[in-house]
């Protein structure tokens, strides 16, 4: 009995070496870059390296480097300083750091022995600046095949960064609002103020090189606050930046870019909580220089066509007044063949400048007026005019005071409508035929006061209208109307019109007649 329990005694304290030996022998959690530890700023980690296996890492400048264990640290935009110097490292010790991945690391900094050491010259030390947001890969080997214990301090020195890797993504036309407090992290003083400030990093791609737009649309407080732009393609630390403005309150700055990425840096200046909504405009590129810009190089447009188009960039070269009045802006131009119709020429769908029509027949050096109009729906225009069979009409698109944008120029026409006798003109007594719709002429034409009448012949019971125009295509009067089966009698009171010309639209059964009514006085 004695016998079998001094077995058991020696099987279990055999078992304990095995153990223990296994474990003496177990390789470190972090033996791989895949498995690499985090460690951060003021940190210090220890561990050995006697179990690890053999690495593949660049040499990074190091001393034939074998064996080690790899940390993983994130930047800050702070300076870095990696140290094995002190008495929990026992062996010839060196540190690589890399960036990059795993799979591919690239050297970054390294260092075999610190001369410096009062610990042991054979240890190491090595400083980086780390970009903020960028993760960096650190190998604590030793020099040849040597392997030990170690103790690995992580030092910060310096103001945190800003992480530019995480700057969210904003584009034209993106209203962003961005609220900034707290103190500040740089001393970014191009734009001439010498105080950190509280700051906020963007990403920006310019689509085209060109003249761009900063436009603040609102500040609480206003003031303090500066914009900077650096390439995406440098560091983001606070070195390099170009001031595009230092603004006080709401308003607009431009700026220059090439094509391609860029930071966009918000600089609060102070401590006081700011929160400021703007965003970047990009630039509108004109038509090239062989578009509509000029008289003579006019579009063609027909009738039921829409074009879009800018006067962005257009030049004037139309008469120095529209006959709305003395203001004129830069034009396009385009051009129109009547083909006896009322046509209508609108910038009311698609337009969102204040704009301005006028209408010409002639050479474009020796244009005659034939209507114009400055609002008609709203800030935008629409004109009408009574064409002529074969003549060309230059439509002249600009605006009000000089403004400028984007249009869209839509043309209709209506179609010429003739009775049975070939004739668009019919009076009371000469209808006929109640197998079409007809419309005959104003009478009395001229009209002196009182009422004009116009005949309109209507094969059925409908409803129809009768819409007058001035000759700046500006409504003067409109109203349905109801019709019998035959001859109707329509009245329209010229008691309150100006002495001149206008024209009216009598609209039944889906036809449209155009007729021409002058006022005398």
């Amino acid at each position: 009995m004695k016998a079998l329990t001094t077995f058991f005694s020696h099987l279990s304290a055999f078992a304990l070496v095995l153990a223990m030996s296994t474990a003496a022998y177990a390789q470190p959690a972090n033996d791989l870059c895949a498995n690499a530890t985090t460690v951060t700023c003021g940190q210090t980690v220890s561990g050995s390296t006697l179990t690890a296996t053999l690495d593949a890492a660049p040499s990074c400048g190091l001393n034939f480097p074998r064996f080690g264990v790899w940390f993983r640290f994130v930047g800050t935009g702070q300076a870095v300083t990696l140290s094995t110097c002190n008495a929990g490292t026992n062996y010839d010790s060196q540190i690589g750091v890399f960036s990059g991945s795993c799979a591919a690391l690239t050297c970054v900094a390294g260092n075999d022995n610190d001369g410096a050491c009062a610990a042991g010259g054979r240890k190491s030390t090595v400083t980086f600046t780390g970009t903020s947001g960028t993760t960096y890969f650190i190998w604590v080997t030793g020099a040849v095949s040597a392997r030990g214990s170690y103790s690995l301090s992580v030092a910060c020195a310096g103001s945190v960064g800003i992480n530019c890797a995480a700057a969210p993504q904003v584009a034209c036309g993106q209203s962003t609002t961005t609220s900034l407090s707290g103190s500040g992290i740089w001393n970014v003083t191009a734009c001439g103020f010498s105080t950190p400030g509280q700051e906020q990093v963007y990403r920006f791609t310019a689509p085209t090189a060109g003249t761009y737009s900063l436009q603040i649309t609102g500040a609480n407080p206003s003031g303090y606050i500066d914009y900077f732009y650096k390439s995406a393609s440098g560091d983001c630390s606070a070195s390099g930046w170009t001031c595009i403005d230092d603004n006080f309150s709401t308003g607009t700055d431009n700026f220059t870019l090439a094509a391609g990425d860029y930071y966009i840096l918000l600089d609060a200046e102070g401590t006081t909580a700011r929160s400021h909504t703007w965003q970047i405009n990009c630039p509108t590129t004109p038509p090239p220089p062989s578009s509509n810009d000029a008289c003579a190089g006019a579009t063609t447009i027909t009738c039921g066509q829409s074009l879009s188009g800018t006067t962005v960039g257009a030049t004037t070269d139309g008469p120095a007044a529209s006959c709305t009045g003395a203001s004129v802006a830069p034009d396009r131009w385009y051009v129109i063949t009547g083909d006896g119709s009322f046509m209508t020429a609108s910038l009311c769908t698609g337009t969102s400048y204040d704009s301005k029509l006028d209408i010409y027949t002639g050479t474009c050096g020796a244009l005659a007026s034939v209507a114009c109009n400055d609002d008609f729906c709203g800030l935008q225009s629409q004109v009408s005019w009574t064409s002529v069979s074969g003549v060309q009409y230059l439509i002249r698109v600009h605006g009000f005071v000089g403004a400028t944008g984007a249009f869209t120029l839509t043309t209709t026409c209506a179609p010429t409508v003739t009775n049975n006798n070939g004739s668009n003109n019919f009076t009371t007594g000469n209808v006929t035929d109640l197998g079409v719709d007809m419309v005959g002429d104003f009478y009395p034409n001229p009209a002196q006061n009182g009422l004009s009448m116009i005949n309109v012949n209507a094969k059925e019971d409908m409803e129809g209208s009768i819409t007058l125009f001035d000759t700046f295509g500006r409504i003067i009067s409109d109203r349905r109307v109801n019709l019998v089966g035959g001859n109707n009698q329509l009245e329209v009171n010229v008691a309150d019109l100006a002495a001149g010309t206008y024209f009216a639209i009598v609209r039944m059964n889906n036809q449209q007649f155009q007729k021409k009514l002058v006022v005398g006085r």
